[in-house]
């Protein structure tokens, strides 16, 4: 994925088929996680759909030195699974830096962004000029 806030499009490539697809990001940096980047995460995944999901702000923190929104969101799956996610969206730049999954089951993961770079020029993240575009 190449995530493009700068020009409000995030582009999500298949290198097998040199292909990608455009979507739009949101300007608000304060907005729920379920927006923009894990919205399309979760399209792509093959997890079952949620029967509710509830979401709710926490203090903010700081994570690697950058000021952060925080947020835990529950989630029950259709049969009674579930799990609390908890995100650090730097207020920033809308990237999450950490994500806490915590299933009912005990079972965790926890994914970090560390060394967070804001001086990338954009010519690094562009699409291919061999890939095409699909709807």
């Amino acid at each position: 994925m190449i995530w493009r806030p700068d020009l409000g499009k995030s582009f999500l490539l298949d290198l097998g088929q040199k292909t990608y697809t455009e979507s739009k990001v949101s300007e608000d940096r304060s907005a729920p996680p379920e927006s923009d980047l894990e919205a399309v995460e979760r399209e792509l995944t093959d997890s079952q759909s949620p029967d509710s999901v509830q979401s709710r702000m926490l203090p903010d923190e700081k994570i690697e030195g950058r000021q952060c929104a925080v947020y835990e969101t529950r989630v029950v799956y259709v049969g009674g699974s579930s799990e609390v996610i908890r995100t650090h969206r730097d207020k920033e730049t809308g990237l999450i830096l950490r994500q806490e999954i915590s299933e009912a089951s005990g079972r965790s993961v926890v994914t970090e962004r560390k060394e967070v770079t804001l001086s990338v020029s954009p010519d690094m993240f562009e699409v291919p000029a061999d890939f095409k575009r699909t709807p």
